[in-house]
């Protein structure tokens, strides 16, 4: 699988005129399943070692892992709403599209008032490719 949506990744980069090599890549979500800390034998590892390996500048959002290090390097973990910073978003945990919908869109605080991230929303418009 890691190899499939590596491909699928530069396919999509290809139709939109943009290589691998130099796009910033954003990997949501680099546990084993959801809604836990583990990485061990993640699948989102292999797809950002790739994604690397092509090229891209690869960083990473999971709620459940604040620190990655992987093959010797530390990736980046960025907040959604910086997303307008990425050529290209890959969901690699189902829990992670919860994320997403908030980022792009309505979404309660703690006090029950409703927030927006405009930025995030302008960058997920037009730019969903389904794998």
């Amino acid at each position: 699988m890691p190899e499939f949506v590596a491909v699928k990744v530069a396919d999509a980069l290809n139709d939109r005129s943009r290589a691998v090599k130099g796009a910033k890549i954003l990997v949501c979500g680099v546990t084993y399943k959801r809604d836990i800390d583990d990485v061990r034998e993640s699948p989102a590892l292999d797809i950002i070692e790739l994604l690397r390996r092509r090229g891209a500048q690869v960083s990473y959002h999971d709620r459940h892992v604040p620190h990655l290090n992987h093959g010797g390097v530390t990736i980046p973990n960025v907040p959604l709403d910086r997303l307008a910073d990425f050529d290209c978003v890959v969901i690699a945990t189902e829990s992670q599209r919860r994320g997403l919908r908030r980022a792009g869109g309505k979404r309660t605080s703690g006090g029950g008032h409703p927030q927006r991230h405009p930025r995030a929303a302008r960058a997920l418009s037009g730019r969903i490719v389904l794998l």
